[in-house]
């Protein structure tokens, strides 16, 4: 009975050391590939805040109004916000690594919207039948044009630790954002001008042209944080700013030949805008 249990204790040792070696074997193996060499390339998914800046506002068109008032706001950056949403894909991140711990990366994302305007048309009523309608009104539909982007160029120096998946960096970015919307109403209408006792149709416009507000926003940005692969060619990663200089200005265009309204403004982060990344290296 003792030379059984002891057969069955050494074959469980035999077992569990040849486990250990197949497991080391295989934690070699799964180290091996994943640091950086020079011509790699990689694809990333950022995770966090709109890298977009806010819809800029656009003034209402003068219409039939005696109080045609023209508005500005700040451009408004929401990564600076301090409200950040982990589930929000927010854009992509190319690296190129020109060396083993010296990488290029460009990242941004654009948005193009175009709505053509519709042309109103006037209800047409019979005042003998009596007061009927026999062709609705239609409203006009107000033309817009939206554009948003941002691109941000930047250099990052990697470094290893001796955890051999962990390779943290630091480095500099220059974003550029840029955001335009434009709006114009065509809708046509009538109205009655009186002089004395008699009065004369008039046609005028809703718009008399395009009315448009205007974005930009451009600074300097140090970059840090690291990359944890999980296995060859694929990790995730956290990045943050530790400190950034943004200035943007806002323009406000009310119609065509009219001065404009601009605004600035200047944005300071302190270890702001954190970034979760999911990617691939080829």
């Amino acid at each position: 009975m003792k030379h059984r249990i002891i057969k069955l204790i050494f074959l469980a040792l035999c077992w569990n050391m040849g486990f250990a070696q197949d497991n080391l074997s295989l934690q070699i193996a799964d180290v091996e590939g994943v640091t950086p060499e020079a011509g790699d390339l990689s694809f990333s998914l950022l995770l966090g805040r709109s890298n977009f800046l806010y819809t800029p506002y656009v003034p209402n068109g003068p219409g039939n109004s005696s109080n045609w008032t023209t508005y500005s706001s700040t451009a408004f950056i929401p990564q600076t916000s301090t409200t950040n949403e982990l589930t929000n894909m927010v854009g992509t991140e190319i690296r190129y690594f020109v060396l083993q711990k010296l990488a290029i990366k460009v990242n941004g994302g654009a948005v193009i919207r175009s709505n053509p305007g519709v042309v109103n048309t006037p209800t047409v009523i019979d005042y003998n039948a009596p007061n009927v309608t026999w062709i609705p009104a239609y409203a006009s539909v107000e033309g817009t044009k939206d554009l948003n982007l941002n691109f941000s160029l930047g250099i990052e120096f990697q470094s290893s630790t001796k955890f051999s998946r962990l390779f943290p960096y630091y480095g500099i970015s220059f974003p550029f954002y840029y955001s335009l919307r434009s709006e114009y109403d065509p809708a046509s209408y009538t109205r009655n001008v009186y002089n004395g006792s008699s009065s004369v149709a008039e046609l005028y416009l809703q718009d008399i042209g395009w009315r448009h507000g205007e974005q930009a926003a451009f600074g300097a940005q140090l970059v840090g944080g690291f990359d944890y692969y999980l296995m060859e060619g694929m990790f995730i990663g956290f990045e943050i700013k530790p400190f950034s200089y943004i200035y943007s200005f806002n323009t406000v265009s009310p119609g065509p030949g009219l001065p404009k309204l601009q605004t600035e403004s200047t944005t300071i982060g302190v270890f702001s805008q954190p970034l979760l990344k999911m990617g691939f290296r080829f």
